[in-house]
């Protein structure tokens, strides 16, 4: 029986710490979470759109991810293929997600991330790629607001 890779194991026990995680999370669990990440990382935990504005430290990685519980939490993650660099610092992993996103199941929800780990084993660098898109029309249709709105798309003519 072949050994997982020990970043490997890491991405997994982030990943299953996330899926315990709601907008209702205490602020010891949040800490759990960004115990994942090193004091100075830079992540995009939504997706690369947030270009601009990745959440940067342990404090911007909760105060963002608290955001995020908002919208969606992860309820499952089906690992496709993941591969670790060459000289073991980079993860990079396809993935499926199932989601809860404000009280709605988005069965499979594909995103792959980017991981950066420091010799210390903390994540350095996060990054999720994935189109939005979906998970935007479900808040868009519970709420009324979103980039999708006919208010939005009429300003855009």
């Amino acid at each position: 029986m072949a050994v997982r890779n020990p970043l490997l194991v890491k991405l997994d026990n982030f990943y299953d710490t996330i899926k315990t995680l709601s907008s209702t999370s205490s602020p010891e669990d949040l800490d759990s979470f960004a115990a994942f990440f090193a004091e100075d990382c830079i992540a995009f935990l939504k997706s690369m759109r947030e270009i601009s504005t990745p959440s940067i430290g342990r404090n911007g990685v909760i105060q963002d991810f608290k955001n995020q519980l908002k919208e969606y939490t992860v309820l499952e993650r089906r690992e496709i293929a993941s591969v670790v660099s060459e000289d073991g610092s980079v993860v990079i992993s396809e993935m499926e997600h199932r989601l809860n996103v404000c009280g709605e199941l988005l069965e499979a929800f594909p995103i792959t991330a980017v991981v950066v780990f420091n010799g210390d084993g903390l994540i350095t660098s996060f990054k999720h790629f994935c189109c939005l898109s979906p998970v935007v029309e479900i808040i868009q249709r519970k709420t009324g607001a979103g980039p999708y709105s006919k208010e939005f798309l009429d300003c855009c003519d």
